[in-house]
């Protein structure tokens, strides 16, 4: 079997990734769609919100989780496309869950903080994602060290569907492969 290709659709919260990453999955015929905070909620005790200081441990094994999970759905040959906060920080780690032929795309949408904010705090469901503070925090982390251009899409005047229709085109285009 062939192994398939990986789009991880990632950005700080309120940028879009779930619902983007849910209609890119939808666009193909042979897809699985990994959403990395249910290996979050996966952790029943001792659970600790991944943007403070002392979750580093568990966010490492949780990208560790994710990562397995979608490189076996890759080597069943399957279009895997992740939804989550996979920053660059953690890429390294990621790619050495994938054998080399996995062939690995990644988009990081990134609205504007005052956007991120707004949508973050419509939305119902997670307490912590609707608090304003760890959506700064988390943006700030994506403008410091969210990579290259070529990887960063400013979701901030798109609608989903724009918003997709553009991580469909930049994938057919090739411009969201990562060189490894």
């Amino acid at each position: 079997m062939t192994p398939g290709s990986m789009i991880i659709v990632t950005g700080p919260p309120g940028a879009g990734k779930s619902t983007v990453a849910r209609m890119v999955a939808d666009h193909f015929d042979d897809s699985v769609l990994i959403v990395g905070d249910d290996f979050h909620h996966a952790i029943r005790r001792g659970y600790v919100s991944p943007w403070q200081a002392e979750s580093e441990d568990q966010n490492e094994v949780v990208i560790d989780a994710t990562a397995a999970a979608a490189a076996a759905y890759a080597r069943g040959g399957y279009l895997v496309v992740v939804d989550g906060i996979i920053g660059p920080w953690f890429l390294e780690r990621w790619l050495s869950h994938l054998s080399d032929e996995v062939q690995v795309h990644y988009i990081v949408l990134r609205p504007s903080k005052d956007v991120a904010l707004r949508r973050a705090m419509e939305r119902t469901g997670d307490r912590d994602l609707v608090n304003p503070d760890p959506v700064a925090f988390m943006h700030q982390e994506f403008v410091k060290r969210g990579g290259s251009d070529n990887h960063v899409l400013d979701s901030s005047n798109l609608s989903a569907e724009q918003t997709a229709s553009k991580v469909l085109e930049f994938f057919a285009e090739g411009r969201l492969l990562l060189a490894r």
